[in-house]
């Protein structure tokens, strides 16, 4: 009876979003029953550390608890977490190759697609706890940018593979063996395939519903091949099977998924995106407050373009007033995310706002993190704005680097359209155009932003359309070309005002003197204007 309060207080706890409360609940469970009654706790409390990002704690007991069930965590050589990125910034090392190789090895051998096509694979109690706690042990590596996180993921996919234990804790390992194929060796093309295998496998279990999975599978490995719309959905969607089934902390983190990828996709208008968060924040940071950090330098962003200051801070009842205050709480964890979303978003802003040192100077500070904290969706967009300054610094005399850097990100952006066209061409084309600007070549400028333009239009995706208006008429003003710059301003102006950004509207405004009347009763310049 004792045993059954205790763990009805730390399931209440969890489920209320006092975290913080679990482990004294759970530890007196785990302290007074035999090992094997006290998985579930074990798991239980593993996953509270988690949310209020102990993430040491996480890893620590994860491992003690998998090696008592008798799986050998991996031993992985000391190496520096900055060392695992291979084709961007090194070589990957030997260790890691190889145990990638031994998972395909295995897939191969064992008809991985085969296994999926039977179906559930008879449970298995012991199986299952050592996924599910193989998968929170892998992510907490991800955040403490842990050498052991490569190796994990490798050792957790040979499990389930070598035991053919497939099921829906199989998604997230899948879908971390993507997001590694992906991160480490660029291969889309096999990350895919995994993506796929998650997705069937999840798919097949409508009945045992992991929203924990369904956050995962989208966020780690689908993300890189759907419609940021599309993905936002699927977010919204695991929010509302989440609260159907008592799940309220993955319901959360859905939650703030769902609102990231639709300020991220910018076909929804700021007003409405603002209320969208008004309703839902209050929710996120009473059970996941580490997620409503993480959502914050999006909600600053979305006041900023607006062009009003609502407080959004105010959900933290005075305890973190401001971005500033955001990121001194964040300096007593090794996890570093959140001040890579702050830093981004200074940089951005200050790039939109046209004072290219100041967004240099964030973009530098957002690099110098560790890299395990730049990685995913969010960089694509970083490495955007980060390509965009390099060139603009660049043609304001700043030196031959920028002009390095900004080629070295149009290539890496190259990749990510190649395989995530419907997230990432448009950026590949404004970076290009950007590129033949630095080198004199005008016509191809003009013919690559007008590329991109018409395809943003085709996609409806109006604030984009916008920036990508906003630059060409920059160059073309910079070429003296002072009649179609004005136009691309009007309808830079025209989308921004559509889209709700009234702050970058007014700038414009102001800074070129539009002259907005009729929006402009079709000047000469529109007349003679092919495709823009």
């Amino acid at each position: 009876l004792c045993s059954g309060l205790y763990k009805g207080a730390a399931y209440a706890s969890f489920a209320c979003g006092f975290s913080n409360e679990v482990p004294q609940y759970a530890n007196a469970i785990i302290k007074n029953v035999p090992f094997k009654e006290s998985i579930e706790t074990q798991y239980l409390l593993i996953l509270s550390f988690e949310t209020i990002k102990k993430h040491q704690e996480t890893m620590t007991t994860g491992i003690s608890v998998l090696r008592r069930l008798g799986f050998d965590t991996p031993g992985v050589p000391r190496l520096y977490f900055s060392h695992l990125v291979g084709g961007v910034s090194g070589t990957i090392p030997s260790v890691i190759t190889e145990s990638m190789s031994k998972v395909e090895d295995l897939a191969s051998r064992c008809n991985v697609d085969g296994l999926i096509d039977c179906g559930q694979s008879k449970f298995d109690a012991t199986k299952r706890d050592i996924l599910k706690i193989l998968d929170a042990v892998t992510l907490a590596a991800i955040y403490l940018q842990s050498p052991y996180f490569p190796n994990m993921v490798c050792e957790s996919v040979s499990y389930a593979l070598k035991q053919e234990y497939v099921s829906v804790e199989s998604v997230s390992t899948f879908s971390l063996y993507c997001h590694l194929l992906i991160w480490l060796k660029e291969d889309y093309t096999e990350g895919r395939k995994w993506a796929m295998r998650a997705k069937r496998i999840l798919e097949s279990n409508k009945h045992s519903p992991s929203i924990r999975s369904h956050i995962i599978l989208h966020a780690m490995a689908l993300t890189w091949f759907l419609p940021l719309k599309e993905s936002a959905q699927h977010f919204f969607k695991a929010y509302e099977l989440g609260m159907k089934v008592g799940d309220v902390i993955h319901a959360m983190s859905a939650l703030s998924f769902y609102l990231r990828y639709l300020f991220l996709d910018g076909t929804v208008k700021l007003c409405t995106l603002r209320s969208y968060y008004d309703q839902y924040m209050p929710l996120v940071v009473k059970y996941n407050r580490g997620m409503a950090k993480m959502s914050m330098a999006e909600r600053v962003m979305v006041d900023l373009l607006v062009g009003e200051c609502s407080n959004p801070f105010s959900i933290f009842e005075g305890m973190i007033p401001d971005e500033n205050a955001l990121l001194v709480d964040e300096k007593s964890s090794k996890d570093r995310i959140v001040s890579s979303g702050v830093y981004a978003r200074r940089s951005t802003w200050h790039f939109l706002n046209g004072d290219y040192d100041e967004a240099a100077k964030w973009s530098k500070l957002r690099q110098a993190l560790p890299k395990g904290s730049r990685r995913g969706l969010l960089n694509v967009f970083s490495d955007y704005t980060q390509g965009l300054l390099a060139f603009h610094m660049y043609r304001n005399g700043k030196g031959e680097r920028y002009y390095d850097e900004g080629k070295k990100i149009l290539h890496k952006m190259a990749t990510y359209a190649k395989h995530s066209a419907q997230i990432c061409m448009n950026k590949y084309l404004l970076l290009q155009a950007e590129a033949y600007a630095c080198e004199s070549e005008v016509e191809k400028a003009k013919d690559t932003y007008k590329e991109a333009i018409r395809y943003l239009k085709s996609r409806g995706r109006v604030f984009e359309q916008a920036h990508a208006y906003n630059l060409m008429g920059k160059y073309l003003s910079s070429i003296l070309d002072i009649e179609f710059s004005l136009d691309c301003f009007r309808k830079a102006h025209k989308c921004y005002m559509q889209y709700e950004a009234f702050y970058l509207a007014k700038k414009l405004e102001k800074d070129h003197n539009l002259d907005l009347d009729d929006n402009k009763k079709g000047s000469d310049a529109v007349k003679r204007e092919r495709g823009g």
